[in-house]
């Protein structure tokens, strides 16, 4: 799927959802409204309210019809000096006005609404008006202004507890964070606006929540979960027969297939999306699959498809003067003239959509046109064009994909001597390896179902001792006032313990249970191919580590309860091995999100403190640092000495906390787990176990933390 069409579909539902929550039963509603305005005789507060009315039901279905019952009710709200329906004729004008393309006049009629709306004191059309503004802004590329007057509109709508424009203004807010290329932040929008959908039951915006989650998972090149969501919002939209977002999930589930190169795949979700399109006669829709159809036929060196398919989507996008699916086709038909060895057609499309792109600043054209043209005035010798050309491709790919060059590097050696590792294998030894794989993974079903039974006895066996602690707390109580206090406070703790280790159980084990009684069910019905063996044993290995994790904190928890009154046992312990045996632990997990890991200070300094507690701290805080940090983040451990103490710091620049997350860390009265920036779930334990193991070890711990900046973790134990 092509990145800037995915761009353009999910702009265009935020719109959607700007105007109406729905677009149902407007032809319904427009008969009934017709009926009562013929049975209108005066011409009074009540006609000028019942044309306004009118004029915004034909906003999905004619805006020419809109615009003429507006500048009615314009006329007589006038003649009435009926301020607030002249604000309402406005707001309809502007809308009318955007639909038909007139820019211009939709900013100038939206603007005087919305200053009407203001002296009226009118919070709701106020609110309505600013979040139209922003999405004329949005449409034609300008951004920062969208962003400001999107924010106008939500603050508003808090102050008026409007629940649903609330949500839609995350889910718009969400669209131009995506468009800017701010992924994190346009997730963390999306998802607050599906909680907000999913709490009210709004099926369709729940949908369009999962589309433009979707479209974020396809930027960040996740093709599992925009898969996942785009189904999700197809399923939905099928039972509620909305075609316009049937359309759009069909797009995005093309898209998830293109990303794993599955094309003739893609080609049938865009072909089914632009038959049906065609039949709604909905031409956005039809513009969108046409651009991306075209793209598919580019991918399978098929130039003159991809022509005919830009070509159609041209005009369509010219007729409704969408500017960036514009871009798109000019762009497309220069490449598809490119690949027919057509260098000056191809050179003269392609300066057309990268000049149109630098009009609106949309970095992902100019970036993609610039790649483009320097490699065609490479071909030609015109050295000096394509260096021009390739500083301009290169200073926007660094400004938006950052250090993805190095990944790429990497994957094409890796792909290069995997490719050379084929040509020798046999095939008898291939299918050797397959069975192999299978037995492997066939082990480690049986090991995670180990390792579950294990913690589900632990669990059974914590339950009974606290149960008989508490019989034996409540058997004092009549006698031993001191006493009932003391056990009071330990009963609440060992509940709380054991509420929370019910919640690990419920949480963080239901889903891989489940997941192996798939896998093992599509294996057996013989559903998997090799490529879902080999995925599902990554993905499979990953679970593991994560349940082993667990289990190492709760086996320690539990040890540390049993035996508080034992000796605790410490020597010399090296705190450089320790931590980079962990770095070793989870190097896959770096390595998926590129973090960059760096130990310094003295290595050589000793600590004196119990190593296997040592290494349960070390892990917990390193584990948190790599799962609250993004993509590309970076993670620095230092070691020094500060008089007669081992200093350790943990510094990342991950997502960090909130003030009040930070003041209940270490509580387990309050403690909840937290997802990573990859979705990683966390029970909360490790923490609580770090803290109770580093005053164990005469240690200290300190924690500073600031949201989006990241967090710095500082332990102190004696020096051996």
């Amino acid at each position: 799927m092509h990145p800037n069409a995915l761009r353009q579909f999910l702009a265009y539902i935020s719109f959607i959802f700007l105007f109406s929550q729905t677009a149902w039963g407007q032809k319904n509603e427009i008969k009934a409204l017709k009926q009562k305005l013929n049975a209108m005789i005066s011409n009074d507060t009540a006609k000028v309210k019942l044309l306004n009315d009118l004029s915004y039901s034909y906003y999905n279905v004619n805006s020419d019809s809109m615009l003429a019952y507006a500048r009615k009710a314009l006329e007589l709200s006038r003649l009435l000096n009926n301020s607030l329906q002249i604000a309402n004729s406005y707001r309809n004008l502007g809308i009318g006005s955007y639909l038909r393309g007139e820019h211009n006049n939709a900013l100038y009629y939206s603007r005087k609404a919305l200053a009407i709306y203001k002296g009226l004191n009118e919070k709701f059309g106020e609110a309505n008006t600013c979040n139209n503004i922003a999405i004329f802004y949005h449409n034609v590329g300008k951004y920062d202004l969208a962003l400001r007057y999107y924010n106008f509109s939500f603050a508003l709508r808090k102050q008026l507890n409007d629940v649903r424009g609330i949500a839609d203004s995350y889910n718009n807010i969400g669209n131009t964070y995506t468009d800017q290329g701010n992924y994190l932040d346009a997730l963390k929008m999306h998802y607050e606006g599906l909680k907000i959908r999913e709490s009210i039951i709004d099926s369709i915006g729940m949908a369009n929540s999962y589309l433009n989650i979707a479209g974020v998972y396809f930027y960040l090149k996740n093709a599992d979960q925009t898969y996942l969501y785009a189904k999700k919002a197809y399923d939905i939209q099928v039972v509620l027969g909305y075609t316009e977002d049937i359309v759009y999930a069909l797009i995005a589930m093309g898209g998830s297939s293109s990303k794993r190169n599955q094309h003739l795949i893609a080609i049938n979700y865009f072909k089914k999306a632009i038959k049906i399109s065609v039949e709604a006669n909905y031409a956005d829709g039809e513009a969108i699959a046409l651009s991306n159809l075209g793209e598919e036929y580019l991918s399978l060196n098929k130039p003159e498809l991809a022509i005919n398919c830009y070509s159609k989507a041209f005009l369509t996008s010219k007729q409704l003067n969408d500017i960036n699916g514009i871009t798109i086709c000019e762009i497309g038909l220069g490449k598809s003239y490119l690949q027919q060895n057509k260098f000056k057609e191809g050179v003269f499309q392609l300066t057309k959509g990268y000049e149109l792109a630098k009009s609106y600043n949309s970095k992902i054209h100019i970036l993609e046109a610039a790649e483009a043209l320097s490699k065609a005035y490479q071909k030609q010798k015109n050295h000096e064009k394509s260096i021009e050309f390739l500083n301009v491709f290169l200073a926007y790919k660094d400004s938006i994909f950052g250090e993805e060059t190095n990944v790429k590097i990497q994957e094409m050696n890796f792909n290069f001597q995997l490719a050379n590792k084929e040509k020798e294998i046999t095939s008898l030894e291939k299918d050797k390896a397959i069975q192999q794989q299978k037995h492997d993974f066939q082990q480690l079903i049986l090991s995670a179902m180990a390792f579950v039974i294990l913690l589900l006895l632990l669990f059974l066996f914590i339950l009974n001792k606290y149960r008989i602690i508490e019989q034996k707390a409540k058997s004092k109580i009549i006698s031993q006032k001191f006493e009932i206090e003391n056990q009071a406070s330990k009963l609440e703790d060992l509940n709380i313990f054991k509420d929370k280790t019910l919640s690990i159980i419920s949480h963080d084990l239901r889903g891989p249970i489940y997941t192996l009684s798939q896998f093992i069910e599509m294996m057996e019905d013989n559903l998997l191919t090799e490529e879902d063996f080999a995925l599902a044993q990554n993905n499979f290995k990953n679970q593991l580590i994560a349940i082993g994790l667990l289990l190492d904190n709760t086996l320690n928890w539990a040890k540390n309860e049993m035996a508080s009154n034992q000796e605790n046992i410490q020597s010399k312990t090296n705190i450089a091995l320790l931590i980079e045996r962990n770095f070793k632990l989870f190097k896959k997990n770096v390595i998926e999100k590129n973090i960059s890991l760096e130990l310094i200070g003295d290595l050589n300094l000793l600590a004196w403190a119990n190593p296997d507690h040592m290494d349960i701290i070390l892990r917990n805080l390193i584990n948190n640092a790599i799962k609250f940090s993004g993509n590309n983040g970076k993670i620095s451990l230092s070691i020094s000495q500060e008089n007669t103490l081992v200093v350790i710091q943990i510094i990342d620049n991950g997502i960090g906390m909130s003030k009040e997350i930070l003041a209940n860390l270490f509580s387990y009265k309050t403690k909840q787990g937290n997802y990573g920036t990859k979705g990683e779930r966390g029970a909360g334990i490790g923490l609580i176990l770090t803290k109770e193991f580093v005053e164990r070890n005469q240690g200290t711990i300190v924690v500073l933390s600031q949201e989006g900046i990241g967090t710095t973790i500082t332990l102190h134990f004696p020096m051996a």
